[in-house]
Protein backbone atom coordinates (compact mmCIF):
# COMPACT_ATOMS: atom_id res chain seq x y z
CA UNK A 1 0.00 0.00 0.00
CA UNK A 2 1.56 3.32 -1.08
CA UNK A 3 0.93 6.65 0.52
CA UNK A 4 1.61 9.59 -1.79
CA UNK A 5 2.08 13.29 -1.18
CA UNK A 6 1.32 15.53 -4.17
CA UNK A 7 1.70 19.30 -4.39
CA UNK A 8 -0.96 21.10 -6.40
CA UNK A 9 -2.87 24.40 -6.51
CA UNK A 10 -5.90 25.83 -8.27
CA UNK A 11 -6.09 29.43 -9.42
CA UNK A 12 -7.44 31.46 -6.55
CA UNK A 13 -10.79 33.16 -6.82
CA UNK A 14 -12.97 34.99 -4.32
CA UNK A 15 -15.92 32.81 -3.30
CA UNK A 16 -18.31 32.63 -0.37
CA UNK A 17 -17.13 29.93 2.03
CA UNK A 18 -19.67 27.68 3.70
CA UNK A 19 -19.38 26.04 7.10
CA UNK A 20 -17.55 22.72 7.10
CA UNK A 21 -20.35 20.30 7.79
CA UNK A 22 -21.73 18.46 4.78
CA UNK A 23 -18.67 17.04 2.98
CA UNK A 24 -16.35 14.38 4.36
CA UNK A 25 -14.21 11.51 3.08
CA UNK A 26 -15.67 8.00 3.42
CA UNK A 27 -13.60 7.60 6.60
CA UNK A 28 -15.01 10.81 8.06
CA UNK A 29 -12.32 13.45 7.46
CA UNK A 30 -13.88 16.88 6.83
CA UNK A 31 -13.41 18.43 3.38
CA UNK A 32 -13.38 22.18 2.68
CA UNK A 33 -15.88 23.33 0.08
CA UNK A 34 -17.47 26.48 -1.31
CA UNK A 35 -20.99 27.40 -2.35
CA UNK A 36 -21.16 29.30 -5.64
CA UNK A 37 -23.88 30.77 -7.78
CA UNK A 38 -24.76 28.99 -11.00
CA UNK A 39 -23.13 31.50 -13.35
CA UNK A 40 -24.13 32.36 -16.91
CA UNK A 41 -25.02 28.92 -18.25
CA UNK A 42 -25.47 30.05 -21.86
CA UNK A 43 -21.97 31.56 -22.00
CA UNK A 44 -20.36 28.55 -20.32
CA UNK A 45 -22.08 26.10 -22.69
CA UNK A 46 -21.10 28.15 -25.75
CA UNK A 47 -17.45 28.40 -24.65
CA UNK A 48 -17.19 24.66 -24.09
CA UNK A 49 -18.90 23.76 -27.37
CA UNK A 50 -16.61 26.10 -29.33
CA UNK A 51 -13.49 24.69 -27.60
CA UNK A 52 -14.47 21.12 -28.56
CA UNK A 53 -15.36 22.13 -32.10
CA UNK A 54 -12.01 23.88 -32.59
CA UNK A 55 -10.24 20.60 -31.77
CA UNK A 56 -12.55 18.32 -33.76
CA UNK A 57 -13.53 16.34 -30.66
CA UNK A 58 -17.30 16.65 -30.86
CA UNK A 59 -17.70 13.03 -32.02
CA UNK A 60 -15.59 11.49 -29.23
CA UNK A 61 -16.42 13.68 -26.22
CA UNK A 62 -19.99 13.29 -24.89
CA UNK A 63 -21.74 15.90 -22.80
CA UNK A 64 -23.59 14.09 -19.97
CA UNK A 65 -24.37 17.03 -17.68
CA UNK A 66 -24.95 20.77 -18.02
CA UNK A 67 -22.50 23.57 -17.36
CA UNK A 68 -22.70 25.13 -13.93
CA UNK A 69 -20.42 27.03 -11.60
CA UNK A 70 -21.92 25.24 -8.59
CA UNK A 71 -19.62 22.19 -8.63
CA UNK A 72 -16.36 21.18 -10.30
CA UNK A 73 -14.26 18.15 -11.18
CA UNK A 74 -13.12 17.30 -7.63
CA UNK A 75 -16.66 17.60 -6.32
CA UNK A 76 -17.99 15.27 -9.01
CA UNK A 77 -15.26 12.63 -8.80
CA UNK A 78 -14.88 12.34 -5.03
CA UNK A 79 -18.22 13.56 -3.63
CA UNK A 80 -21.19 13.57 -6.03
CA UNK A 81 -20.29 10.29 -7.78
CA UNK A 82 -20.24 8.64 -4.35
CA UNK A 83 -23.77 9.77 -3.52
CA UNK A 84 -23.27 13.37 -2.41
CA UNK A 85 -26.55 15.14 -2.98
CA UNK A 86 -25.58 18.82 -2.95
CA UNK A 87 -23.68 21.08 -5.34
CA UNK A 88 -20.37 22.14 -3.78
CA UNK A 89 -17.18 23.46 -5.36
CA UNK A 90 -14.24 21.54 -3.87
CA UNK A 91 -10.74 22.88 -4.39
CA UNK A 92 -7.55 20.88 -4.04
CA UNK A 93 -6.36 23.13 -1.24
CA UNK A 94 -7.81 24.49 1.97
CA UNK A 95 -9.95 27.60 1.95
CA UNK A 96 -7.60 29.30 4.41
CA UNK A 97 -4.63 28.63 2.11
CA UNK A 98 -6.58 29.96 -0.85
CA UNK A 99 -7.28 33.18 1.03
CA UNK A 100 -3.57 33.64 1.78
CA UNK A 101 -2.33 32.86 -1.74
CA UNK A 102 -1.76 35.66 -4.27
CA UNK A 103 -1.59 34.07 -7.70
CA UNK A 104 -0.36 37.34 -9.23
CA UNK A 105 2.76 37.47 -7.03
CA UNK A 106 5.84 35.49 -7.97
CA UNK A 107 6.87 35.54 -4.28
CA UNK A 108 3.61 33.96 -3.11
CA UNK A 109 4.17 30.25 -2.44
CA UNK A 110 1.45 28.03 -3.90
CA UNK A 111 -0.13 25.99 -1.11
CA UNK A 112 -0.05 22.20 -0.89
CA UNK A 113 -3.14 20.13 -1.76
CA UNK A 114 -4.08 19.67 1.88
CA UNK A 115 -7.77 19.44 1.05
CA UNK A 116 -7.96 16.89 -1.78
CA UNK A 117 -5.22 14.70 -0.30
CA UNK A 118 -7.43 14.01 2.70
CA UNK A 119 -9.18 11.45 0.51
CA UNK A 120 -6.08 9.25 0.49
CA UNK A 121 -4.20 10.44 3.59
CA UNK A 122 -6.92 8.88 5.79
CA UNK A 123 -6.90 5.71 3.63
CA UNK A 124 -10.38 6.31 2.24
CA UNK A 125 -8.66 5.70 -1.10
CA UNK A 126 -5.37 3.97 -1.91
CA UNK A 127 -3.06 4.47 -4.87
CA UNK A 128 -3.13 1.59 -7.37
CA UNK A 129 -2.21 0.76 -10.95
CA UNK A 130 -4.34 2.27 -13.68
CA UNK A 131 -6.23 -0.97 -14.47
CA UNK A 132 -7.53 -1.21 -10.87
CA UNK A 133 -8.43 2.44 -10.49
CA UNK A 134 -11.81 4.15 -10.23
CA UNK A 135 -10.52 7.70 -9.55
CA UNK A 136 -7.85 9.77 -11.28
CA UNK A 137 -6.00 12.74 -9.80
CA UNK A 138 -4.14 14.65 -12.52
CA UNK A 139 -1.42 15.99 -10.25
CA UNK A 140 0.33 19.36 -10.29
CA UNK A 141 2.32 21.34 -12.84
CA UNK A 142 2.40 24.88 -11.49
CA UNK A 143 4.28 27.42 -13.59
CA UNK A 144 4.92 31.13 -13.30
CA UNK A 145 3.84 32.69 -16.60
CA UNK A 146 5.44 36.07 -16.03
CA UNK A 147 2.35 37.69 -14.52
CA UNK A 148 0.49 34.90 -12.66
CA UNK A 149 0.69 31.33 -11.39
CA UNK A 150 -0.94 28.87 -13.79
CA UNK A 151 -1.70 25.17 -13.38
CA UNK A 152 -2.75 23.12 -16.39
CA UNK A 153 -2.89 19.79 -14.51
CA UNK A 154 -5.26 20.34 -11.59
CA UNK A 155 -8.16 17.97 -12.25
CA UNK A 156 -9.97 14.86 -11.00
CA UNK A 157 -11.91 12.27 -12.98
CA UNK A 158 -13.86 9.06 -12.55
CA UNK A 159 -12.33 6.16 -14.48
CA UNK A 160 -14.92 3.77 -15.92
CA UNK A 161 -14.30 0.02 -16.50
CA UNK A 162 -14.14 0.78 -20.23
CA UNK A 163 -11.16 3.09 -19.65
CA UNK A 164 -13.16 6.21 -20.49
CA UNK A 165 -13.23 9.10 -18.04
CA UNK A 166 -16.15 11.07 -16.60
CA UNK A 167 -15.18 14.51 -15.44
CA UNK A 168 -16.48 18.03 -15.00
CA UNK A 169 -14.34 20.65 -16.75
CA UNK A 170 -14.38 23.49 -14.24
CA UNK A 171 -17.66 25.38 -14.70
CA UNK A 172 -18.06 23.81 -18.15
CA UNK A 173 -20.30 20.74 -18.61
CA UNK A 174 -19.80 17.21 -17.33
CA UNK A 175 -18.32 14.95 -20.01
CA UNK A 176 -17.59 11.31 -20.77
CA UNK A 177 -14.38 11.27 -22.77
CA UNK A 178 -11.16 9.45 -23.67
CA UNK A 179 -8.39 10.14 -21.19
CA UNK A 180 -6.37 12.25 -23.65
CA UNK A 181 -9.26 14.42 -24.81
CA UNK A 182 -9.69 17.03 -22.09
CA UNK A 183 -8.21 20.48 -21.28
CA UNK A 184 -5.72 19.15 -18.69
CA UNK A 185 -2.16 17.84 -18.81
CA UNK A 186 -1.81 14.06 -18.41
CA UNK A 187 1.81 13.97 -17.28
CA UNK A 188 1.30 13.72 -13.52
CA UNK A 189 -1.71 11.45 -13.09
CA UNK A 190 -2.17 9.25 -10.02
CA UNK A 191 -4.73 6.45 -9.82
CA UNK A 192 -6.85 5.44 -6.83
CA UNK A 193 -9.53 3.02 -5.73
CA UNK A 194 -11.62 2.78 -2.58
CA UNK A 195 -9.40 1.89 0.35
CA UNK A 196 -10.15 -0.64 3.07
CA UNK A 197 -13.15 0.26 5.21
CA UNK A 198 -14.94 -1.21 8.16
CA UNK A 199 -18.36 -2.63 7.26
CA UNK A 200 -21.01 -3.73 9.73
CA UNK A 201 -24.19 -2.66 11.52
CA UNK A 202 -24.45 0.48 13.61
CA UNK A 203 -26.47 -1.28 16.34
CA UNK A 204 -25.33 -4.46 18.13
CA UNK A 205 -27.83 -6.68 19.94
CA UNK A 206 -27.45 -9.78 22.09
CA UNK A 207 -27.95 -11.87 18.94
CA UNK A 208 -24.55 -10.68 17.71
CA UNK A 209 -23.10 -8.83 14.73
CA UNK A 210 -20.26 -9.38 12.26
CA UNK A 211 -17.82 -6.68 11.14
CA UNK A 212 -15.52 -6.99 8.14
CA UNK A 213 -12.72 -5.04 6.51
CA UNK A 214 -13.82 -4.58 2.91
CA UNK A 215 -11.23 -3.98 0.18
CA UNK A 216 -8.48 -5.40 2.39
CA UNK A 217 -5.31 -5.42 0.24
CA UNK A 218 -3.16 -8.52 0.00
CA UNK A 219 -0.38 -8.76 2.54
CA UNK A 220 -2.24 -6.64 5.11
CA UNK A 221 -3.15 -8.22 8.46
CA UNK A 222 -6.02 -7.10 10.69
CA UNK A 223 -6.56 -7.27 14.44
CA UNK A 224 -9.73 -6.21 16.26
CA UNK A 225 -10.84 -4.62 19.49
CA UNK A 226 -14.19 -3.59 20.96
CA UNK A 227 -14.51 -1.03 23.73
CA UNK A 228 -15.64 -0.42 26.37
CA UNK A 229 -15.38 -4.09 27.26
CA UNK A 230 -18.54 -4.22 29.41
CA UNK A 231 -20.74 -3.66 26.31
CA UNK A 232 -19.36 -6.58 24.26
CA UNK A 233 -19.16 -10.35 24.69
CA UNK A 234 -15.96 -10.53 22.58
CA UNK A 235 -13.46 -7.69 22.77
CA UNK A 236 -10.55 -8.81 20.57
CA UNK A 237 -9.76 -10.94 17.53
CA UNK A 238 -7.76 -11.29 14.32
CA UNK A 239 -8.54 -11.82 10.64
CA UNK A 240 -10.68 -10.04 8.09
CA UNK A 241 -13.91 -10.49 10.11
CA UNK A 242 -14.93 -10.01 13.76
CA UNK A 243 -18.01 -11.33 15.59
CA UNK A 244 -19.25 -9.85 18.86
CA UNK A 245 -22.54 -9.22 20.69
CA UNK A 246 -24.10 -6.93 23.28
CA UNK A 247 -23.67 -8.29 26.80
CA UNK A 248 -27.26 -7.42 27.70
CA UNK A 249 -28.55 -6.08 30.99
CA UNK A 250 -28.75 -2.45 32.02
CA UNK A 251 -25.48 -1.36 30.43
CA UNK A 252 -25.97 0.10 26.98
CA UNK A 253 -24.46 2.96 25.00
CA UNK A 254 -22.00 4.02 22.32
CA UNK A 255 -18.98 1.79 21.79
CA UNK A 256 -16.18 1.55 19.27
CA UNK A 257 -15.16 -1.30 17.00
CA UNK A 258 -11.54 -0.89 15.84
CA UNK A 259 -9.69 -2.78 13.12
CA UNK A 260 -5.92 -2.25 13.26
CA UNK A 261 -4.34 -2.86 9.84
CA UNK A 262 -0.64 -3.62 9.56
CA UNK A 263 1.20 -3.27 6.24
CA UNK A 264 4.87 -3.77 5.45
CA UNK A 265 5.56 -0.11 6.21
CA UNK A 266 2.64 1.31 8.16
CA UNK A 267 -0.02 0.68 10.80
CA UNK A 268 -3.36 2.45 10.91
CA UNK A 269 -6.79 2.06 12.49
CA UNK A 270 -10.26 1.88 11.03
CA UNK A 271 -12.98 2.65 13.57
CA UNK A 272 -16.75 2.46 13.65
CA UNK A 273 -18.99 3.86 16.37
CA UNK A 274 -21.85 1.52 17.29
CA UNK A 275 -24.72 1.47 19.75
CA UNK A 276 -24.79 -1.58 22.02
CA UNK A 277 -28.25 -2.55 23.28
CA UNK A 278 -31.75 -1.17 23.35
CA UNK A 279 -32.00 2.57 22.63
CA UNK A 280 -31.81 5.41 25.12
CA UNK A 281 -35.07 7.15 25.92
CA UNK A 282 -35.98 10.45 24.25
CA UNK A 283 -34.84 13.42 26.32
CA UNK A 284 -37.72 15.81 25.65
CA UNK A 285 -40.87 16.47 23.66
CA UNK A 286 -40.69 19.83 21.90
CA UNK A 287 -43.21 22.40 20.68
CA UNK A 288 -45.92 21.64 23.23
CA UNK A 289 -47.69 25.01 23.70
CA UNK A 290 -47.09 26.60 27.10
CA UNK A 291 -50.59 28.07 27.22
CA UNK A 292 -52.42 24.79 26.62
CA UNK A 293 -53.92 22.77 23.78
CA UNK A 294 -57.22 24.06 22.45
CA UNK A 295 -59.92 21.45 22.03
CA UNK A 296 -61.63 21.06 18.66
CA UNK A 297 -60.49 19.67 15.27
CA UNK A 298 -59.71 23.18 14.02
CA UNK A 299 -56.81 23.31 16.46
CA UNK A 300 -54.28 20.64 15.59
CA UNK A 301 -50.73 20.54 16.90
CA UNK A 302 -47.43 19.08 15.81
CA UNK A 303 -44.79 18.18 18.39
CA UNK A 304 -41.29 16.82 18.00
CA UNK A 305 -38.67 15.22 20.17
CA UNK A 306 -35.07 15.50 21.29
CA UNK A 307 -32.87 12.42 21.58
CA UNK A 308 -29.18 12.16 22.53
CA UNK A 309 -28.37 9.51 19.87
CA UNK A 310 -30.96 9.73 17.04
CA UNK A 311 -28.67 8.10 14.45
CA UNK A 312 -28.92 4.80 16.35
CA UNK A 313 -32.73 4.80 16.42
CA UNK A 314 -34.74 2.93 13.76
CA UNK A 315 -38.14 4.50 14.51
CA UNK A 316 -40.27 6.07 17.23
CA UNK A 317 -43.58 5.20 18.84
CA UNK A 318 -45.99 7.80 20.21
CA UNK A 319 -48.86 7.45 22.65
CA UNK A 320 -51.47 10.16 23.16
CA UNK A 321 -53.84 10.11 26.10
CA UNK A 322 -57.47 9.47 25.12
CA UNK A 323 -59.57 11.02 23.65
CA UNK A 324 -56.79 12.66 21.65
CA UNK A 325 -56.73 11.87 17.93
CA UNK A 326 -53.45 11.17 16.11
CA UNK A 327 -53.28 12.51 12.55
CA UNK A 328 -51.13 10.30 10.31
CA UNK A 329 -48.28 8.15 11.59
CA UNK A 330 -47.37 7.53 15.22
CA UNK A 331 -43.91 6.13 14.33
CA UNK A 332 -42.14 9.23 12.97
CA UNK A 333 -39.93 11.80 14.66
CA UNK A 334 -42.91 14.14 15.07
CA UNK A 335 -46.59 13.72 15.99
CA UNK A 336 -49.61 15.64 14.72
CA UNK A 337 -52.78 15.49 16.81
CA UNK A 338 -55.91 17.25 18.07
CA UNK A 339 -58.44 16.88 20.87
CA UNK A 340 -62.14 16.64 19.95
CA UNK A 341 -64.56 19.44 20.83
CA UNK A 342 -66.19 17.32 23.52
CA UNK A 343 -62.95 16.73 25.45
CA UNK A 344 -63.24 17.58 29.14
CA UNK A 345 -60.75 20.38 29.89
CA UNK A 346 -57.95 19.21 32.16
CA UNK A 347 -54.52 17.62 32.36
CA UNK A 348 -53.44 15.17 29.62
CA UNK A 349 -50.22 13.50 28.48
CA UNK A 350 -48.21 12.56 25.39
CA UNK A 351 -45.43 9.97 25.42
CA UNK A 352 -42.78 8.74 23.00
CA UNK A 353 -40.23 5.93 23.01
CA UNK A 354 -37.32 4.99 20.73
CA UNK A 355 -37.09 1.71 18.80
CA UNK A 356 -34.05 -0.10 17.36
CA UNK A 357 -33.35 -3.71 16.30
CA UNK A 358 -32.65 -4.69 19.93
CA UNK A 359 -35.99 -3.46 21.30
CA UNK A 360 -37.67 -0.38 22.75
CA UNK A 361 -36.61 2.29 25.21
CA UNK A 362 -38.74 3.42 28.13
CA UNK A 363 -41.29 6.15 27.42
CA UNK A 364 -40.59 9.83 27.87
CA UNK A 365 -43.83 11.48 29.08
CA UNK A 366 -44.85 15.13 29.18
CA UNK A 367 -48.06 16.79 30.32
CA UNK A 368 -50.21 19.64 29.04
CA UNK A 369 -53.61 21.23 29.60
CA UNK A 370 -56.51 20.89 27.19
CA UNK A 371 -58.45 24.17 27.27
CA UNK A 372 -61.55 25.69 25.71
CA UNK A 373 -60.32 28.46 23.42
CA UNK A 374 -63.20 28.98 20.95
CA UNK A 375 -60.77 31.07 18.96
CA UNK A 376 -60.57 31.82 15.27
CA UNK A 377 -57.72 32.36 12.83
CA UNK A 378 -56.53 35.80 13.77
CA UNK A 379 -53.70 36.42 11.31
CA UNK A 380 -52.53 35.41 7.84
CA UNK A 381 -49.02 35.27 6.43
CA UNK A 382 -47.64 36.54 3.13
CA UNK A 383 -44.31 34.74 2.61
CA UNK A 384 -42.21 35.53 -0.44
CA UNK A 385 -40.35 34.43 -2.42
CA UNK A 386 -41.42 30.86 -1.70
CA UNK A 387 -39.47 28.74 -2.65
CA UNK A 388 -36.55 30.94 -1.54
CA UNK A 389 -32.81 30.97 -2.26
CA UNK A 390 -31.54 33.75 0.00
CA UNK A 391 -33.72 36.33 1.76
CA UNK A 392 -37.23 35.33 2.86
CA UNK A 393 -39.72 38.15 3.47
CA UNK A 394 -42.64 37.71 5.88
CA UNK A 395 -45.66 39.97 6.25
CA UNK A 396 -48.27 39.28 8.95
CA UNK A 397 -51.78 40.60 8.39
CA UNK A 398 -54.52 40.66 11.05
CA UNK A 399 -58.19 40.09 10.31
CA UNK A 400 -60.84 42.75 10.84
CA UNK A 401 -61.44 41.83 14.48
CA UNK A 402 -57.93 42.64 15.70
CA UNK A 403 -54.88 44.73 14.91
CA UNK A 404 -51.17 44.05 15.35
CA UNK A 405 -49.30 46.01 17.98
CA UNK A 406 -46.26 47.47 16.10
CA UNK A 407 -44.19 47.51 19.31
CA UNK A 408 -44.87 43.93 20.40
CA UNK A 409 -41.90 41.53 20.25
CA UNK A 410 -42.33 38.24 18.38
CA UNK A 411 -39.91 35.30 18.52
CA UNK A 412 -39.45 33.43 15.23
CA UNK A 413 -38.16 29.86 15.34
CA UNK A 414 -37.31 27.92 12.18
CA UNK A 415 -37.29 24.10 12.31
CA UNK A 416 -36.45 21.45 9.74
CA UNK A 417 -38.89 18.61 9.08
CA UNK A 418 -37.30 16.64 11.94
CA UNK A 419 -38.26 19.60 14.18
CA UNK A 420 -34.62 20.42 14.86
CA UNK A 421 -34.19 24.15 15.58
CA UNK A 422 -32.15 25.81 12.81
CA UNK A 423 -32.66 29.56 13.38
CA UNK A 424 -34.07 31.76 16.12
CA UNK A 425 -34.60 35.52 16.10
CA UNK A 426 -36.89 38.25 17.42
CA UNK A 427 -38.61 41.15 15.68
CA UNK A 428 -41.28 43.75 16.34
CA UNK A 429 -44.31 44.69 14.31
CA UNK A 430 -45.71 42.77 11.36
CA UNK A 431 -42.78 42.40 8.91
CA UNK A 432 -39.42 40.66 9.03
CA UNK A 433 -36.77 39.45 6.55
CA UNK A 434 -34.73 36.30 7.19
CA UNK A 435 -31.48 35.27 5.49
CA UNK A 436 -31.86 31.59 4.54
CA UNK A 437 -28.67 31.34 2.47
CA UNK A 438 -26.97 29.11 5.05
CA UNK A 439 -29.83 26.60 5.21
CA UNK A 440 -29.63 23.37 3.19
CA UNK A 441 -32.26 22.62 0.59
CA UNK A 442 -35.57 21.42 2.03
CA UNK A 443 -38.89 22.32 3.65
CA UNK A 444 -38.86 24.31 6.90
CA UNK A 445 -41.49 25.06 9.53
CA UNK A 446 -41.79 28.52 11.09
CA UNK A 447 -43.15 29.01 14.60
CA UNK A 448 -44.14 32.53 15.65
CA UNK A 449 -44.33 32.92 19.44
CA UNK A 450 -45.96 36.27 20.12
CA UNK A 451 -46.09 38.54 23.14
CA UNK A 452 -49.29 38.91 25.15
CA UNK A 453 -49.98 42.31 23.59
CA UNK A 454 -49.26 41.24 19.99
CA UNK A 455 -52.94 41.43 19.01
CA UNK A 456 -55.39 44.11 20.08
CA UNK A 457 -59.15 44.27 19.51
CA UNK A 458 -60.27 46.88 17.02
CA UNK A 459 -63.49 47.19 19.05
CA UNK A 460 -62.48 47.37 22.69
CA UNK A 461 -66.09 46.75 23.77
CA UNK A 462 -66.41 43.42 21.93
CA UNK A 463 -65.88 41.11 24.92
CA UNK A 464 -66.90 38.03 22.92
CA UNK A 465 -63.56 38.10 21.10
CA UNK A 466 -61.33 38.41 24.16
CA UNK A 467 -60.70 34.63 24.21
CA UNK A 468 -59.34 34.84 20.67
CA UNK A 469 -56.44 36.93 21.90
CA UNK A 470 -55.14 33.90 23.77
CA UNK A 471 -53.71 32.66 20.50
CA UNK A 472 -50.02 33.20 21.08
CA UNK A 473 -48.41 30.67 18.69
CA UNK A 474 -48.78 30.64 14.88
CA UNK A 475 -47.28 28.31 12.27
CA UNK A 476 -46.29 28.58 8.65
CA UNK A 477 -43.72 26.99 6.33
CA UNK A 478 -41.43 27.65 3.35
CA UNK A 479 -39.20 25.75 0.94
CA UNK A 480 -35.46 26.43 0.56
CA UNK A 481 -33.93 25.75 -2.88
CA UNK A 482 -30.27 25.86 -4.02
Amino acid sequence: MRKCYIVIILIAQVWRVALLAQVATPNGTQIDYKILSEGNIAILEAQAAQWLSDRGWTDSVYRIGPATNKYNCHSYAWYKKEGGGNDYWINAFLNSDLDAFNRYSYYSTPPAPNNINRYWNDYSYIEVDVVESTKVWFGSCWQWTGYEWSNSCDHSAVRLPTGLYESKWGAWPLYRHPADKCPYSLANRKYFKRGPYLAGPSVICSSGATFEVSNLPGGVSASWSASPSYYFTTTSGTGSAFLTAWTGGFRKGVGTITATLVTSCDTFNLTKSVWAGTPASPAAITLLPDDGVCRGPAYYYQVGLLHPYPSYVSSWYWDLQSPGVIIGSRTGSSLKFYYPSGTTPGRYSVAVKAVNPCGDSSYHIEYFDVIDCDRMEMVSFNIYPNPVRDVLNIEITANDAVEINPEAITELRIYDTFLSLKKQLTFSGSTVSVNTGDLPQGVYLMQFVTAEDFLRLTDSNDATKLEALKQRVFWSKFEKIP
